[in-house]
């Protein structure tokens, strides 16, 4: 399977029908770049989407936007504009317009910096979930929201939040990404897996057989079974214990 219809199973799939997704939340530095836009004060937007996307993005975000999920970047970085115009140069044949940015308004100094970062990006995303209520009438849950974040403090607060999160680092592929969410699949099925009957196994005790018919009185509540005799059967039983 080539990387693009694996990010497209992912995408559409499990994320969209297996965990019910419906916000997909992009840190910006050192997740959907592999730099910070800080260090290149003087480089060009369309020469950081050339250089500094990562590969894996470059293959999710098109097929993200091509979705019917939400799309947001969650960033500490306040120039909005430039990264209106990194996500432009790095996805030309899409509509990135879709892809709202939430971040601070202004240059933080160090210690508001610091405060601003103790909720992880949890304000951020309270702020765009707000927008698209607002904008849409669609309310969206803790458990919707998918994280990609570089920040283990970040990815504290996801799962402090109930999102369900990925932590990206340099390492980070599709083939990874799969896995990862595979795995919250199993969590979630486990979790909310149906009560299944439990099959135990008792063994007769003949209290009277007629044409092959006994009557047992070893089990939770006794009944009438047609049976082979000395054969050993399975009684169905629910959680509860009742038998049917």
């Amino acid at each position: 399977m080539s990387e693009i219809m694996e990010a497209d199973y992912i995408v559409r799939n499990l994320l969209m029908n297996n965990l019910n997704i419906k916000l997909v939340a992009i840190d910006l530095d050192r997740t959907l770049l592999d730099t910070s836009v800080a260090r290149h004060p003087f480089m060009a937007a369309k020469d950081v989407a050339k250089y500094h996307v990562k590969a894996m993005f470059r293959i999710l975000v098109p097929i993200i936007l091509d979705s019917r999920l939400e799309c947001c970047i969650v960033t500490y970085t306040w120039q909005t504009k430039l990264i209106r115009n990194i996500l432009s140069a790095a996805f030309p044949h899409h509509d990135t317009s879709r892809i709202r940015i939430e971040g601070p308004k202004q240059p933080l100094p160090g210690l508001y910096l610091i405060g601003e970062k103790l909720y992880g990006k949890e304000k951020y995303l309270e702020t765009i979930l707000s927008l698209i209520k607002a904008e849409k009438n669609l309310h969206i849950k803790n458990d919707e929201i998918f994280l990609f974040d570089d920040s283990q403090k970040n990815i504290d607060a996801a799962i402090k939040n109930n999102h369900y999160y990925y932590k990206v680092t340099d390492q980070s592929s599709v083939q990874d990404l799969r896995k990862h969410v595979e795995h919250f699949i199993r969590q979630k099925e486990n979790v909310y897996k149906p009560e299944k009957d439990i099959v135990q196994p008792y063994l007769i005790n003949k209290v009277a057989i007629d044409n092959s018919v006994i009557q047992t009185n070893n089990v939770p509540h006794p009944q009438t079974i047609f049976i082979q005799p000395n054969i050993l059967i399975f009684h169905s039983l629910s959680q509860d214990n009742t038998l049917f």
